[in-house]
């Protein structure tokens, strides 16, 4: 699969299973608005994580975002993972009361273009139960390791605090990084912010990325 069709697998995975989408922010941003800070695209989208409790309803939301990293314009050509651009494709979710489902969601998707679950590898904070969550959901014990995460995950400095799970896909003798599902657990609720980064995906050859064939050997 390219990434134009990773992408649109990715928004009919997202609406088949409720999430609404929301529309891409820019990469050259507008005069006055906030900086995407990272590839996930709840940077263009934070005002929705204002009032975290404040319906109290589930609320899921499907989009990508890309990205531009002028720090990575040293390794093109080098590194053939390298690319200045990244696609995000994110799962954001509000005031969810089985963490598990959105475990769920976000493997199923990834079944759904071709990934196995049992060559997923995950290295999660301790401080939540993501490994209960991970293994209910069909990734094999061995292949989670879990450590106290001093980086936490932020989003705003009037907002709360939560903590990152990454994940790995084997590859050849060894894994490659190609996601993250962060989680906020507040009154309650749990609020997701999952990325994928789509050209690891892709079986471009131009961009001489990773591709899925050779991720299923």
């Amino acid at each position: 699969m390219d990434v134009i069709e990773i992408i649109k697998q990715f928004y009919f995975y997202g609406q088949e299973n409720g999430f609404r989408k929301l529309q891409e922010g820019k990469v050259v941003r507008p005069r006055g608005s906030e900086t995407i800070f990272n590839m996930s695209a709840i940077s263009e989208h934070i005002s929705l994580f204002d009032m975290l409790s404040e319906t109290g309803c589930v609320e899921k939301y499907v989009t990508k975002q890309l990205s531009y990293f002028s720090n990575k314009l040293d390794g093109v050509g080098i590194n053939r993972l390298t690319n200045p651009m990244e696609v995000g494709l994110s799962f954001l979710v509000k005031n969810c009361k089985e963490p598990e489902e959105m475990i769920y969601h976000a493997l199923a998707f990834l079944q759904s273009i071709g990934l196995f679950t049992h060559r997923i590898y995950v290295r999660c904070d301790k401080e939540l139960e993501f490994r209960r969550w991970y293994i209910k959901t069909g990734i094999p014990s061995e292949n989670i390791y879990e450590w106290k995460n001093i980086e936490k995950f932020h989003i705003g400095k009037q907002r709360p605090t939560g903590n990152y799970s990454y994940l790995y896909y084997k590859y050849l003798n060894g894994v490659v990084p190609f996601g993250t599902i962060a989680t906020i657990y507040r009154d309650g609720n749990y609020h997701f912010d999952v990325v994928f980064l789509c050209r690891t995906f892709s079986n471009d050859s131009r961009r001489k990325r990773i591709n899925l064939g050779n991720f299923r050997n």
